[in-house]
C-alpha cells in the first residue's frame, strides 16, 4: 500500500511538472523558497491568495519570500518577489531582497535630490527642503529621540569645548556597535565627502528635524531609503577626525543645532551607569523652553592649537548635567550670520572621497572630538571666515 502511494505521488509531482511547461507557470516544489524569482507590483483589490493562484505558487512561499507575516497588509503600488522555479537559500533571497531596496532608494535619491555633499552640507545651516521632509513620513512623532548607541555612553555635552563650539553629544561605545536611527525618517546622506565626520549619515524627519551620525565605521543604509526608529543605520567607528570609536550626534531644527539631552530615551547614562542629569521633555508642536538651539554660526570653531581642547576630559566642561559653560542657546539667528554661514558652506568643495569638501562654517572641527575617558577637543579647525584658507588646517591633531 505504501508503495503505491509513493508511485501516485511521484506521478502526480511529474504531471503537475508536465502541465506547468505547456502553459508556462512557476510550479512550487517542496524544500523551501524559490529563486529566478518575478516582480508583482499590487494593484487595487490583490490579495496574497489571489496573487498566489495567478502565479501558480504558495501564499507562504510569497510570505516568506517577502518577509510577511499573516497579518501583512498589502499596498497598492508595493513589490512583491514571486518565487520561480528553482529552489534556493534564504542567504540569495536576502541579497535580492537588499537589491531591490537599494534600487529602489537610488530611484528615490534621484528623484529628491538626495545623497550630494553639497545637500549634506547646507542641511548643517539651512532647513531641510519641503520635498524632503514629506517624503520622509506622515505622521505625528512620539517627540523624543531614541539614545542612538544602545551599548554606548555619554561621552562630551552639547555646548562643551573652548567658547561653547561643541553643539553635539558624543557617545563612545565598542568598535563596530550599532548605531540606530534616532527617529524614523528618510536617509538623505550616507557617504564620507564632508570633511572631518568621516562616514556620516543624515536623517530627515516627518516633523522636520535632521539627525546626524559621524565618524561610522560602515554604513547600513543608504541615501534615499527610509528608516524606523531603532533601525540600524551604521556600525560605530572613528573615521574622519577622531580619536576614538564613538558617534558624534547633532540634532537640527529649522537651521540650527539644539541640545538633544532633554529628549533621550532611554536618559542619556555615563559610562559607569550614573544617569546625565537633565529634564525629560517631548517636543511636539512648540520647542521646549530646556532645549537650547544656536545657529552653528554662533559657536565658531577655534583655531589653531586652541582647537585642541587638552585641558578637558571628555565628561567635563559642560557639568554633570551636560549645562553649557557659556550662556544659552538663541532661537533665530540674525540674517547676516545665516548669510555669512551659508556663504562659507558654499566656498568648500563639493567632494566625495573622505577628504572631500569642507563641512559648513569648518564643519571638520565639529569631527575632532573625543571618546572614552581621553581629553576631547576639536582637531585643527578652520573658524567660518577662514574655511577655505589653509588646506592643511582641518588635519586630525
Amino acid at each position: 500500500m505504501h508503495r503505491r502511494m509513493s508511485r501516485w505521488r511521484a506521478y502526480g509531482a511529474g504531471l503537475a511538472l508536465w502541465i506547468g511547461a505547456l502553459v508556462g507557470l512557476s510550479v512550487w516544489m517542496p524544500g523551501g523558497a524559490l529563486a529566478d524569482p518575478q516582480v508583482h507590483r499590487v494593484r487595487q483589490g490583490d490579495t496574497l491568495t489571489r496573487i498566489a493562484r495567478r502565479y501558480g505558487v504558495q501564499v507562504r512561499e510569497i510570505q516568506n519570500a517577502n518577509g510577511l507575516g499573516r497579518r501583512s497588509r498589502l499596498a497598492v503600488g508595493q513589490e512583491l518577489l514571486i518565487p520561480g522555479d528553482e529552489p534556493i537559500d534564504g542567504q540569495t533571497l536576502a541579497s535580492m531582497r537588499e537589491r531591490r531596496a537599494r534600487g529602489r532608494a537610488a530611484a528615490t535619491a534621484e528623484r529628491l535630490g538626495v545623497g550630494t555633499t553639497r545637500g549634506a552640507q547646507n542641511l548643517l545651516v539651512d532647513p531641510p527642503p519641503r520635498r524632503w521632509v514629506r517624503a520622509a513620513g506622515r505622521g505625528r512623532l512620539q517627540g523624543t529621540l531614541l539614545f542612538p548607541v544602545p551599548r554606548g555612553w555619554w561621552g562630551r555635552g552639547w555646548g562643551s569645548g573652548r567658547g561653547g563650539y561643541h553643539l553635539a553629544v558624543d557617545m563612545p561605545g565598542p568598535s563596530g556597535s550599532p548605531v540606530r536611527a534616532a527617529e524614523r525618517g528618510l536617509v538623505v546622506y550616507a557617504d564620507n565627502g564632508v570633511r572631518g565626520y568621516g562616514n556620516f549619515v543624515m536623517i530627515v524627519h516627518p516633523n522636520g528635524w535632521v539627525t546626524a551620525y559621524a565618524h561610522n565605521s560602515r554604513f547600513r543604509v543608504t541615501a534615499g531609503q527610509k528608516v524606523r526608529r531603532g533601525e540600524r543605520i551604521a556600525d560605530l567607528g572613528s573615521t574622519g577626525i577622531s580619536r576614538g570609536p564613538h558617534v558624534h550626534f547633532m540634532l537640527m531644527h529649522d537651521g540650527e543645532h539644539c541640545d538633544p539631552t532633554p529628549l533621550f530615551r532611554p536618559s542619556a547614562r555615563h559610562r559607569g551607569g550614573r544617569r546625565v542629569r537633565a529634564p525629560a521633555v517631548r517636543w511636539r508642536d512648540r520647542q521646549p523652553e530646556s532645549i537650547r538651539c544656536l545657529p552653528r554660526s554662533a559657536r565658531p570653531f577655534p583655531r589653531g592649537e586652541d582647537a585642541v581642547d587638552r585641558d578637558e576630559d571628555v565628561e567635563s566642561g559642560e557639568g554633570e548635567d551636560g549645562s553649557i559653560a557659556s550662556g544659552g542657546g538663541s532661537r533665530r539667528p540674525a540674517a547676516s550670520e545665516r548669510a555669512s554661514t551659508r556663504s562659507a558652506a558654499s566656498s568648500g568643495g563639493d567632494s566625495t572621497s573622505g577628504g572631500g569638501g569642507d563641512a559648513t562654517g569648518g564643519a571638520a572641527g565639529a569631527g575632532g572630538d573625543g571618546a572614552g575617558s581621553s581629553p576631547a577637543g576639536g582637531g585643527s579647525t578652520t573658524t567660518p571666515s577662514a574655511a577655505a584658507a589653509s588646506p592643511s588646517e582641518g588635519a586630525a591633531p
